[in-house]
């Protein structure tokens, strides 16, 4: 029977501890440790991994002890040190706004940084003193700081915002960028011509202004991997005359997700359409029907590129992603610190294709375990090609404790979703056994899925099957 996805405790050093008490131990601090005690991960995390003896005694724990840090580190056999009183209620505190956030929001980002959020004008002040840089509004009214240069504010219920400032330039001039929230009339950024300006609106909202409900509807379930479903949008958007929809025909056909399969003339085709397009995140799409050898894409990328590079670092998620591809893919120079504010916006609106990419770049330096969080991000959201690489580390042992039940789980979750070099491990394993029993009418029934998705290797599996 197969086992149920073993979650890691995160610590503050950024490791996720799998399996091993001895990695907790290893990188053990307490406020994280106290975190996941409040939250019952920590118990759930000790009986998942059959440490059942520590996970009695920390069930028989109660918060309210005095002695409650010096008991945790007792059970988990690490040196005791101090922590203020405090921080047991910051962590409390902390799971009190996930608890009410939870009832208001169904956006795990929000939920995931709800030490971040501000519930009012005190918790604000706290937060600007702590320098924090991104910081989530829940509440009906907020004063924000002119002074405060290069911040990003993110409403959780459209708050109303005062600022001291005459007109929006200060605002853009400032580095200070407000999502989902509303500004004093005054303030409303002019939009232009080409509809670019869009540092004061929700990302979805500004698609919504430029190119409509449906397109941004599609783009949201994109970016929440309901790929299906999206795509159906976008089909009916690109025939109706909406340029941008190319971008993500040409980009899901290369993923082959869901039930499609990679089809190379008709992505040649929708890269053309990209072409004719004036959003230069959709325009660089097209621009890859020139070989890169040619000279061509360079001398049509020099008329885009300040373009892109404006409408990635105002925050249009794909547009970041690839002025971060132009790098990773050797195709443009792009300076670091663009490339650092452009993984901060893939992260902030969890682009699941750039921060699996972000694990790919880690596994190949090396990093495996840096590797592992990003495709563990990625997963978590239910993107396949995460679910899929987790799972190759998990079979390998690389950068985790080798775990082949907890990988053939994760194949499968990434079969499920039409990965086709998942649906092809799992045809191999029922086929041959391998982590699990021989079963051949499941081997043919995932061979012959794949085969659906014109794989040739899975074709050819399919094939010998059936012939015996």
């Amino acid at each position: 029977m197969a086992r149920n996805l073993k979650l890691p405790l995160e610590m503050a050093d950024g490791t996720m501890v799998r399996a091993n008490i001895e990695d907790l131990r290893k990188h053990f601090d307490m406020q994280s440790v106290l975190g996941h005690f409040i939250s019952g991960k920590l118990q759930k995390w000790l009986e998942n991994n059959y440490y059942d003896e520590e996970a009695e005694k920390i069930s028989a724990l109660d918060k309210d002890d005095e002695e409650l840090n010096k008991k945790l580190c007792a059970i988990l056999g690490v040196e005791y040190t101090e922590i203020d009183k405090t921080d047991i209620d910051n962590l409390q505190r902390i799971n009190e706004k996930k608890a009410i956030l939870r009832q208001v929001t169904s956006d795990t980002t929000v939920i995931d940084n709800a030490e971040w959020v501000a519930f009012d004008q005190e918790e604000l002040v706290d937060l600007l003193d702590e320098d924090v840089t991104t910081i989530y509004l829940y509440g009906d009214k907020f004063s924000i700081p002119i002074r405060r240069k290069d911040m990003t504010y993110i409403g959780v219920n459209n708050p109303q915002i005062s600022i001291n400032a005459k007109e929006y330039k200060e605002i853009g001039d400032n580095d200070i960028k407000f999502v989902n929230v509303t500004l004093p009339e005054r303030l409303q950024p002019i939009q232009a011509k080409n509809k670019t300006e869009y540092k004061s609106l929700d990302f979805f909202e500004w698609i919504n202004q430029k190119y409509g409900e449906k397109e941004a509807k599609a783009e949201k379930l994109y970016l929440e991997n309901k790929f299906e479903e999206s795509i159906e949008i976008f089909k009916n958007e690109a025939k109706s005359g909406n340029l941008r929809a190319y971008y993500f025909l040409v980009d899901n056909n290369i993923n082959a997700f869901g039930s499609l399969y990679r089809d190379k003339e008709y992505e040649i085709e929708c890269r053309k359409e990209c072409l004719k397009s004036d959003d230069p995140t959709v325009k660089v799409q097209g621009l890859y029907v020139y070989p890169k050898e040619t000279g061509e894409f360079e001398n049509e990328f020099s008329k885009i590129k300040d373009n892109l590079f404006k409408q990635a670092l105002e925050g249009d998620p794909f547009a970041a992603f690839e002025v971060l591809c132009l790098k990773w893919d050797n195709y443009y120079e792009v300076p670091e610190d663009i490339m650092e504010k452009c993984k901060h916006i893939i992260l902030l609106h969890n682009h699941c294709k750039a921060i699996n990419r972000l694990g790919v770049l880690a596994d190949e330096n090396g990093n495996h375990e840096k590797a592992n969080e990003y495709y563990f991000m990625a997963s978590k959201k239910g993107y396949p090609m995460g679910q899929y690489n987790l799972a190759v580390n998990y079979e390998n042992g690389q950068g985790v404790e080798k775990d082949l039940a907890t990988a053939f789980e994760l194949y499968k979750a990434a079969a499920e979703k039409g990965m086709i070099d998942a649906i092809y491990k799992i045809g191999i394993c029922y086929y041959t056994g391998y982590i699990v029993g021989k079963n051949h009418n499941e081997a043919i029934k995932w061979f012959k899925r794949g085969a659906e998705k014109n794989m040739f290797r899975v074709k050819l599996c399919w094939k010998m099957l059936l012939l015996g």
